[in-house]
């Protein structure tokens, strides 16, 4: 399943390179860097109360692959996106779907969280099925001014996860 989504940010990362218009000369600018922070990569999924063994999961996913190709313009450089999501449905889950919320943030010059916006994406278990793959499509429209590149900042991508999900995921052993 492929969502276009787009957002308009103020700052930009590095993938590949792209060109931009210097002094009417095309110069060569980097593309911000896009990556999936690995404390945020998986999400287990609990059924509310204190259990936490495999019959009280609801699902768990993982972010999978993150593609990124970048072009400036005029007004800044466009990031498209492909995001790739897996899922497994646990015992404790209610239906045949499950709702995966996961974020983009952009992060400027030393680090600092310029923009963030969060995602829900919908994934479907049919009958007999227990793993799923989602693909969503994204485009970051991150205005520069002109001649500047976004090789400094970077785009990290996430699961949106509640503390006790990230510590449960720091319990973790390395994936």
């Amino acid at each position: 399943m492929n969502i276009m989504r787009c957002i308009s940010v103020a700052a930009a990362m590095v993938v590949l390179t792209g060109c931009g218009m210097v002094g009417g000369k095309t110069a060569e600018f980097a593309c911000p860097r896009a990556g999936i922070l690995k404390e945020a990569a998986a999400i287990t999924k609990f059924r509310p109360g204190p259990g936490r063994d495999l019959t009280d999961v609801i699902y768990q996913a993982r972010l999978i692959n993150l593609k990124a190709v970048c072009k400036y313009g005029r007004k800044g450089v466009t990031v498209d996106m492909t995001l790739a999501l897996a899922a497994e449905r646990g015992p404790a889950i209610q239906g045949i779907k499950a709702t995966l919320e996961y974020f983009v943030a952009i992060a400027g010059p030393g680090g600092s969280i310029l923009a963030k916006k969060e995602f829900a994406t919908p994934v479907a278990f049919p009958n007999n099925v227990t793993q799923a793959r989602v693909a969503d499509e994204l485009q970051q429209i991150i205005p520069l001014r002109s001649g500047a590149s976004g090789a400094n900042h970077r785009i990290i991508v996430g699961f949106q996860l509640q503390r006790a999900e990230l510590e449960y995921n720091r319990q973790q052993p390395r994936r």
